[in-house]
């Protein structure tokens, strides 16, 4: 089965509002890809990207996919990801474990404490 990760700075399995633009998903394709199969990453479920596999795919071993805040629904929250192949006569391939990404682009309010009331700090503040 293929494998479901994260590339750099969501290798963590955290989405923050750095990353919001665009991070990539990494599927590491099983042993027994083919040039021809259809490589599907769906997310929750339902797909979210596909790739046939031609040379190139099988000599890096992996294809990666883009993903934006945007492309995952526009909202902060637990997002899971999972994999699977499709071979040319279209036997569908174990899917592989589920990689979950948690989206934490919110940015929380500061909090200001008081320290003296009048604004002024003397050394008894």
């Amino acid at each position: 089965a293929p494998e479901v990760s994260g590339v750099s700075s969501i290798a963590d399995g955290v989405m923050s509002v750095v990353d919001a633009s665009g991070a990539f998903v990494r599927v590491t394709l099983p042993s027994d890809a083919s040039r021809g199969d259809v490589l599907t990453l769906s997310l929750g479920g339902s797909a979210y990207g596909t790739q046939k596999i031609g040379a190139a795919q099988l000599s890096d071993g992996y294809v990666d996919f883009v993903v934006t805040k945007a492309s995952l629904g526009g909202t902060d929250g637990v997002k899971s990801f999972s994999a699977s192949l499709t071979d040319s006569v279209d036997n569908v391939g174990a899917s592989s474990q589920v990689f979950t990404l948690r989206v934490d682009t919110s940015v929380s309010a500061r909090t200001i404490i008081t320290v003296a009331v009048n604004d002024v700090i003397n050394i008894g503040d």
